[in-house]
């Protein structure tokens, strides 16, 4: 069987570019991507009653049809030009831990018996079935079980909600990266790149101003998780589960340092981006971090 070309495999096939701006977007799920995606479909040259019709469903319609936008909808040799070196390419990475939390409250607790493609091989697993029923559903796993369960599997089993960060830039040379915190300053670059000023919104922010934290978090199940998505990420880890996985996403970890090292230094005062930033490469961004 012939591979298929590069940009219709994932995590390829999710970049979206824009070649009139000169701008490419990586999709990183759980990293900000549903207000990122509709900020790109907003900057595109689609048709206004177009552009409204696929903000109501970004996601879906994005990944489902042929909107021009993604590199999937494009030629082999148009998805490579929008890759060339003069294009804006960014990214935004999360802290990993925080970011399984997010995942888990998002997927297994608020929306749980919803969209359940990504959590069924994983309530299956815990549970010990070979195809949840709608009280498993119903019910939910407790985050220590998904942890687990995460850290055990395969990586190429993971769902990319909480699969590695890292593995979504296999063929996206990043020219900007940063942290989630800092979508304050990719809207500022992203205004000087485009000439024009740039507002990033808040689509399907899930956990917002903090809640007391809730003793225990991590072996509840979700119906006795009081506020979950204001609850801090902090208490659903106790300090070997976090040492867990910080060594499972060390590389993710190391991305996320990156990013907000950088956006610190920028913030504090302009300076030229580190030599990393041209190319993403983890031993480049370890050697910087190291300076």
């Amino acid at each position: 069987m012939t591979p298929l070309p590069f940009h219709r495999v994932w995590p390829t096939l999710q970049v979206m570019a824009l070649p009139a701006h000169r701008l490419a977007y990586l999709p990183i799920a759980k990293n900000a991507c549903t207000s990122l995606k509709t900020l790109i479909v907003e900057l595109s040259d689609l048709p206004q009653a177009r552009r409204a019709e696929i903000a109501r469903d970004v996601h879906r319609i994005t990944d489902d049809e042929n909107t021009g936008l993604q590199l999937k909808d494009l030629s082999e040799a148009e998805a490579r030009a929008a890759l060339i070196d003069d294009r804006f390419r960014f990214a935004v990475v999360r802290d990993p831990a925080d970011r399984l939390v997010s995942a888990y409250v998002e997927k297994f607790v608020i929306r749980r018996e919803q969209k359940r493609i990504a959590t069924a091989p994983v309530i299956a697993a815990v549970r010990g079935v070979t195809a949840p029923g709608d009280a498993d559903f119903a019910e939910g796993i407790r985050f220590r079980a998904f942890l687990d369960y995460v850290l055990a599997a395969e990586r190429t089993e993971l769902d990319p909600h909480w699969r590695d960060q890292v593995d979504s830039f296999a063929d996206f040379p990043a020219t900007h990266l940063y942290a989630l915190e800092d979508l304050d300053l990719l809207a500022a670059d992203l205004s000087a790149h485009l000439g024009q000023p740039i507002q990033i919104g808040s689509r399907n922010r899930v956990r917002k101003a903090q809640a007391a934290p809730v003793q225990g978090a991590a072996d509840r199940l979700p119906a006795h998780l009081p506020t979950p998505e204001r609850l801090p990420p902090a208490c659903f880890y106790d300090a070997e589960s976090l040492a867990a996985v910080r060594r499972r996403f060390a590389a993710d970890q190391t991305l996320y340092d990156a990013a907000r090292r950088e956006g610190i230094l920028r913030r504090a005062a302009p300076v030229t981006p580190r030599p990393w930033r041209k190319r993403l490469s983890l031993n480049g961004i370890r050697r910087a971090l190291r300076e």
